[in-house]
């Protein structure tokens, strides 16, 4: 107290929008996705060690998929709510999946292997099976568009 009038701290703000850690995860996640995929190709030279780079692929593989799937469930969450930051935060944690998931799908090959003729109909066929299960999922939780 100083002269009868009690000092308050300010109040402790909530850095998270609207209480909500999954936009913010999908970016971070996002990020270490594309630091692992430039760490991968900084590694191309005289020291390269090929388990390492598969590692490395790897990682920004599982981190942009992660950073995909909170991304979603973050755009999920923040369509019933006013909390434009934190649909941007998801928008920027989906891009930076995405570019890392496609670099690091061409780095180790993977694309040859997905984009062939014999197994991108089944490609096609999880991806119209996924979205056939994601729409019935949002019609029946009373959302008009998923």
């Amino acid at each position: 107290m100083v002269g009868g009038e009690v000092l308050s701290s300010p109040a402790i703000v909530d850095s998270r929008p609207n209480g909500d850690w999954t936009a913010s995860r999908s970016l971070q996640a996002g990020l270490a996705a594309l630091f692992c995929v430039f760490v991968l190709f900084a590694s191309f030279g005289p020291w390269f060690n090929l388990v390492v780079a598969y590692g490395l692929a790897g990682g920004a593989m599982v981190a942009g998929i992660l950073g995909l799937v909170w991304a979603h469930a973050a755009s999920h969450r923040l369509r019933h709510r006013d909390s434009r930051p934190g649909a941007r935060t998801a928008g920027l944690g989906t891009l930076a999946s995405v570019i890392a998931l496609a670099m690091a799908v061409y780095a180790t090959g993977l694309s040859f292997i997905l984009l062939s003729p014999v197994i991108l109909p089944f490609v096609f066929a999880l991806l119209v099976v996924f979205f056939a299960l994601h729409f019935g999922s949002a019609r029946d939780q009373g959302e008009t568009s998923a």
